[in-house]
């Protein structure tokens, strides 16, 4: 009964993402509609694919591209500005819609074991360390509260590792 909204017409709808009526900034053309196309359908995806590739390549012995590996950093910083405006936009919001779903990702997040604040820190280490391989620099301590240990485990509970 909490997901359930009895509309005007007497029907009843879903609530939140799962609604089927979209504020106008939640609509697929909308701003907020975009910015999440964007970054959940194309960019992640193909990052992740880069990534996969990396692994792959040093798994068979090889040494990642500078370049490349430096490229990719620069990929998800702006992933991760991208992510960090989209959640100012959603909590900032003046429609219901936009907040809702701002505590629907952080809900998923928090049943994720983090944060929304590690998540966006852990892309800018993960960024950070790219870029320092890339440059020939030191890798980067992981930022505070973040437990790689802890985060290794849970890779290789989900079959990541």
């Amino acid at each position: 009964r909490r997901c359930c909204a009895i509309a005007a017409s007497g029907f009843v709808t879903p609530i939140g993402p799962f609604c089927p009526f979209r504020s106008t900034t939640c609509a697929e053309n909308g701003p907020l509609g975009v910015a999440m196309g964007e970054l959940t359908g194309s960019k992640m995806p193909r990052f992740a694919e880069e990534m996969s590739r990396l692994q792959l390549e040093m798994s068979m012995g090889g040494s990642p591209d500078p370049q490349k590996v430096g490229q990719m950093a620069e990929d998800l910083y702006e992933a991760e500005q991208q992510w960090q405006r989209m959640l100012a936009r959603m909590r900032l919001a003046d429609d219901f819609q936009s907040r809702e779903y701002f505590k629907v990702t952080a809900a998923w997040s928090e049943r994720q074991g983090e944060s929304l604040e590690s998540v966006g820190a852990m892309m800018r280490w993960q960024a950070d360390n790219m870029k320092a391989f890339a440059t020939g620099g030191m890798p980067r301590p992981p930022p505070p509260g973040v437990d790689l240990d802890r985060l290794a485990a849970k890779q290789a509970a989900s079959g990541q590792a």
